[in-house]
This record gives structure tokens, sequence and C-alpha cells, in this order.
């Protein structure tokens, strides 16, 4: 098949859509299927050296900028229906209902669209003032995207309930999760725990507890000193580490605490890539997920959370909250500890309870890498394939 996979953001900006894309695009075109990435050309030409060594093909479309796609969609889209008809592109994948998903729709397209969105683009949260739909003119925009589309792709069962309640019709949603590579994160290969250890100033016998995202309201970061501080009471031993971008933000709020000996934030870690390979996410990342004890989430809401998936895979027990997306991939008291949101307290006492127990850290661990092997990338990227299939049979 020849497959189009449009995304108007940058496919470098390490996040859960872009990891997605690209884990998708390359499996794809190991399958022997003809895969185009198609960006706006300023993002192009701002990352051209990369661009250049990824394993598919590459093309832009004019008009693709922000301010004409706001004002304009319809220039873009001639571009983007052009470059379908003149290169025999078959389907089109599409990440994120606006920008690109506006895009895409804004001239009928020749070929079937299948749209896979990303979370702040559907969901809504006025407490914390989080998505797009908030603005009424984009909450517009985005319904008559969600219901132009031939097939609309839930990543969780509460996406899936999203969209029927937005009127979407059962039989233009098809339930297909974010993915793993799940050998990449093997936990019976030998890496230097040790080292690792010692690079993050972390004792051997200290329980490292992890947490993996950017700094933003709706991921809870803010209360991560609150639940140490609790921990500390609780009279447990551990070191946290929080890797991400702009997880420095809750530096002073640990100081305020008086946790820098056991709380420690650290920048994000980027994508791993040479003159011939990229991968998403890096043996420096998967090795701190083998390292960690357990993984916690505190965050308030969530599309399809990778990083959970990615520490189920790692073999970590998890403790999270009950958001949206981080209940549909733990199992309360089976691979990890769902706390009520905003509850530090109950997540200070979930922590407690594994870290005390090491026979139920034992099996939470084993409960996570067997779980994770359900959403393995071989199985998500049949999915697509199947639906593409599907698509161009009918």
């Amino acid at each position: 098949m020849k497959i189009g996979v449009l995304i108007l953001g940058s496919l470098f900006k390490i996040g859960g859509y872009q990891v997605f894309a690209y884990n998708l695009m390359n499996r794809l075109s190991t399958r022997n299927h003809e895969i185009t990435l198609i960006v706006k050309s300023s993002e192009f030409r701002k990352n051209y050296n990369l661009y250049e060594q990824l394993p598919f093909k590459v093309a832009t479309i004019k008009n693709s900028d922000e301010r004409l796609v706001k004002y304009f969609p319809y220039l873009a889209a001639r571009s983007l229906r052009n470059f379908v008809v003149r290169n025999n592109i078959e389907v089109l994948q599409v990440v994120g209902s606006y920008p690109a998903g506006y895009v895409a729709t804004s001239l009928k397209s020749p070929i079937p669209v299948v749209l896979r969105t990303h979370g702040e683009d559907v969901q809504v949260d006025k407490e914390i003032g989080y998505g797009l739909r908030l603005d009424n003119k984009m909450d517009k925009k985005i319904r008559k995207v969600l219901h132009s589309v031939d097939i609309l792709v839930a990543l969780t069962s509460t996406m899936y309930d999203t969209y029927s309640e937005l009127g979407i019709s059962n039989d233009n949603i098809s339930l297909v999760p974010n993915g793993v590579g799940v050998d990449d994160f093997n936990t019976e290969e030998k890496f230097n725990s040790i080292s690792i250890r010692n690079k993050y100033n972390i004792k051997n016998d200290i329980p490292l507890l992890l947490t993996v995202g950017r700094y933003h309201k709706k991921k809870g970061f803010d209360a991560i000193p609150k639940i140490a501080s609790l921990l500390k009471n609780l009279n447990v031993d551990f070191k946290w580490l929080i890797v991400g971008n702009e997880t420095e933000k809750i530096e002073p709020i640990i100081r305020s605490f008086n946790l820098q000996d056991v709380v420690t934030t650290i920048p994000a870690i980027g994508i791993q890539q040479d003159k011939y390979s990229f991968k998403f996410p890096g043996d420096d990342l998967i090795d701190l997920y083998k390292c960690a004890d357990i993984y916690v989430f505190p965050s308030l809401l969530e599309g399809f959370p990778r990083v959970i998936l990615e520490a189920m895979a790692a073999s970590t027990p998890i403790v999270t909250t009950d958001a949206e997306g981080c209940v549909d991939l733990v199992e309360d008291g089976v691979n990890g500890f769902i706390s009520n949101k905003n509850d530090h307290i109950n997540m200070s006492e979930n922590l407690a309870k594994i870290i005390k127990n090491p026979t139920l850290m034992h099996k939470m661990a084993a409960s996570s890498r067997q779980k994770s092997y359900q959403y393995d990338w071989n199985i998500v990227v049949d999915k697509y394939e199947q639906i593409y299939k599907e698509l161009l049979a009918t």
C-alpha cells in the first residue's frame, strides 16, 4: 500500500503522538508498504538533517503554516490533495484533529482518511483549563473534522466513549491503543544498574521511584513534593527521579518541603539517533525505567499515557490516579495501585504498601510486564494495517 501520514507539527518534539507516528511508519515500511510522511515546509527546513535520515519518504505541502491554516485551510488542503493524487497515495493517516485533520478534511479527500487524535484536541477539562475545544470556534472545527473522516481511532475505551458522546457512529470508530516495543525493555538482558544509580547518586539498597513526562498542569507533578513528604512521614526510604522538559519548575516546591536529598528533577532524555537509525525511547531512558522499582504518575487527565506503558514493559509496578487514560492501563492491585486524583495521602500510602512488601512488588512487576505484551507494536501495527485494507476493499 502507498500510505501518506500527515503531521503538521514536529516529529522531533518528543511526545506521545510523535513516538506513535515514528514507530507506526517505521514498522509499516518494514512490511513493504510505501510510507510518505507529510509535514509543513518550514518544519522540514528547520530539521532537514533529521528528516533526511528517516527510513521512509518525507514530503512537504504548501500553505500549511499555522496562520494560513487558521484562516485559509483550503489552500493547504488543495496542496495536500494534489500531492495525494500526483503520488497515487491510497490511504491517508492523519495525526491530530487540529491542525492536520482540519487541513485533511477542508477539501473532501479522494482517498480514505484515518484520524488518530492525541488528547488535547478532543479532551476537555475546564477546571485546569485544558483542551482546544474550550474555545467555541475550535470546538466547531474539531467536531466537523471528527465527523468527516472515514475511521476515527480511539486509543482507550474512555476515549471511545468520548467519541460516542460527540455523536460519532460506532461504525466509524476503531479501538486501537498506543504501542510499545516490548523487546526493547527486555529485563533479562544485562545492564549496569549500579553505574546508572551512581550517576544519579542513588544507593543500591534504596527504592527508586520514577516519573517521566513534560511539566504540564494536567500531569499533576506539582503534587509530587507533597506525596514525597507524606511518604517520608511513613518512615519509608526512597529516591524519586522526575525526568522531562521543564520539570525544574517544581524545584521551588521541592525546596519548600526540604526534599532536595530525595527528589531530583532531570531534563528530558531525547531521541537516540545515529546516521542510520532513530529510537524512541532511547536506551538511556529505557535503562532508567528498568532500574526503577516503582513508576509513579499523579496525572489528572491523559489521552493514552505512553510512559505508563513503557514502565510496564520494563517490569515496573505502577502507582497512578483514577484519571482518564491511566485507568485504562493499570489494574488496581494487580500491576499497581490506582489512587484518587489529588489525594496525596492515598498515593503515598499506595507507594508505601509496595515498598514495604517486596513480594507484592515482585508480583506487580511481573504482571506489568505480562500485561504490556498486548500492546506490542507488532500487534498495534497489525490493527492499523487491517483498518487500511478494509477501507481499500470497500
